[in-house]
């Protein structure tokens, strides 16, 4: 009950990539990595897809103060691929990114 909130990352991905987004917007919060730029990329990433203005803004802020090149989907890109296998689930997650960075 008690485990690494990091845990919560492979179970965000296979939500994401089956697109479930809304299980898998729940899930990416429940991870409390607040100096980790992964949760709020992520975040950003499936509340674009979703729609969801506020909680894009909100998840691009706290990117942009943690790591602020990886609001730019171009280089969010690099990043996923150092950690993400598939092309696709990347493409998925840029996609994602893209459609929040027009709401902020």
């Amino acid at each position: 009950p008690h485990h690494a909130p990091w845990y919560h990352f492979p179970v965000f991905g296979a939500l994401f990539v089956s697109g479930q987004y809304e299980d898998a917007l729940r899930e990416i919060k429940k991870i409390t990595l607040p100096r980790m730029p992964t949760p709020p990329l992520m975040m950003a990433a499936v509340a674009g897809h979703l729609g969801r203005t506020v909680e894009a803004k909100t998840a691009l802020a706290a990117l942009r103060a943690i790591k602020p090149e990886l609001a730019d989907p171009q280089h969010a890109r690099a990043f996923l691929a150092i950690w993400w296998m598939e092309a696709a689930h990347i493409d998925l997650l840029v996609e994602g990114l893209e459609k929040a960075t027009r709401f902020a």
